[in-house]
């Protein structure tokens, strides 16, 4: 088992492809560590962080109502009421962040596509069909982060 700069270690296995992928996880772990003080980089068990930028979420969050901009703050999170959703919150993701969404609401849920200005902090939808998407109760949807085109781009 190899210690990384920023603490966290990798375990090799007989599997080359998961060899690769954890040692593509590992550069880019080590590019992060290398660019943060060490007050920036915290574990706290549940996901890590650079600074405000989420790494990774190991648990649900608790259900977030929809409302026109949602600011969730956990990968994957169940989503009450029946307001369409705007906009995503970037606050806390990285770019190419994916967050996963299960609907609970009886009579679905829609996703807009690509709507008017956001508020600070958010960035528009843009779904896989270029238009609005409504998901049925216990459906899920995801999206990943695309700073470069301001954008959260749904995926799958």
């Amino acid at each position: 088992m190899a210690a990384l700069q920023h603490g966290f270690t990798i375990e090799p296995t007989d599997d080359p492809d998961l060899n690769r992928l954890q040692q593509r996880i590992k550069k880019a772990l080590d590019t992060l560590a290398a660019a943060a003080t060490s007050s920036q980089l915290v574990d706290n068990g549940r996901y890590v962080t650079v600074g405000a930028q989420n790494l990774q979420s190991q648990t649900r969050g608790p259900n977030v109502n929809s409302a026109s901009a949602i600011a969730p703050k956990y990968a994957y999170q169940r989503i009450d009421n029946a307001t369409a959703i705007d906009f995503i919150a970037t606050t806390g993701w990285f770019d190419g962040a994916r967050i996963e969404f299960l609907i609970t609401n009886g009579g679905g849920l829609t996703f807009r596509n690509n709507t008017g200005s956001p508020p600070a902090g958010a960035y528009p939808l843009r779904n896989a069909t270029n238009a609005n998407v409504t998901i049925v109760q216990g459906a899920t949807i995801a999206y990943r982060l695309d700073q470069a085109g301001k954008l959260w781009v749904q995926v799958d």
